[in-house]
């Protein structure tokens, strides 16, 4: 993975598992950690290396269910899609991917969600918009997902239901903007034109 690819979780924790270890090794040894220092310490680093074995375990397990969904062209490394090496997919596997999610009446739900007003325990609120321009342009494009890295470009596999069919749409490593034109002319394409019979 490049150095200049930010946000990938795994570079993060490594990272902060070295600052840990650096302030560990600068501390004047004249002057020892206190016990709250070393255990605060030891606890952080007991937590990285936790997170990082439930990434592994999340990947051996997301992997085993793309499998059985029929997608033969991935390998997921991590829940959160950042940048990793070795981690792949292909414009099919997540059309299948989004079918399965598609299928889940709870899942729709959320992905179709426009903006949802959060509200903290203060009473406090934050609106909360989707970024998927698609949904809040097309009257029947009903979701799905947005992503961009700088490895992967603009993503966005969206889905949309008209006159009694649904067509799940798929563009990825867009360089520019035009993944949200992309993506509405392929669903117009899809959903407007007449019917095979």
């Amino acid at each position: 993975m490049a150095v200049s690819e930010i946000g990938s979780a795994n570079k993060i924790q490594m990272d902060y598992m070295k600052l840990l270890v650096t302030q560990m090794q600068n501390q004047n040894p004249l002057e020892p950690m206190n016990n709250d220092q070393m255990t605060s310490q030891l606890t952080q680093i007991s937590q990285l290396e936790q997170m990082e074995s439930q990434t592994a375990s999340f990947a051996k397990v997301m992997n085993r269910k793309a499998r059985s969904l029929g997608m033969r062209h991935s390998n997921f490394l991590n829940p959160h899609g950042l940048t990793a090496s070795g981690q792949y997919s292909t414009a099919r596997d997540m059309a299948i991917c989004a079918r399965a999610v598609y299928s889940s009446a709870t899942l729709r739900g959320i992905i179709s969600t426009k903006a949802y007003t959060f509200r903290f325990s203060n009473g406090r609120t934050k609106l909360l918009e989707n970024t998927n321009r698609v949904l809040k342009k097309l009257p029947y494009c009903n979701g799905m997902k947005t992503g961009t890295t700088r490895a992967s470009g603009r993503c966005l596999i969206s889905s949309g239901t008209l006159n009694g069919r649904t067509a799940i749409v798929v563009v990825l490593g867009t360089k520019t903007a035009t993944v949200w034109t992309d993506s509405e002319k392929l669903l117009r394409w899809a959903l407007e034109r007449p019917a095979s019979r």
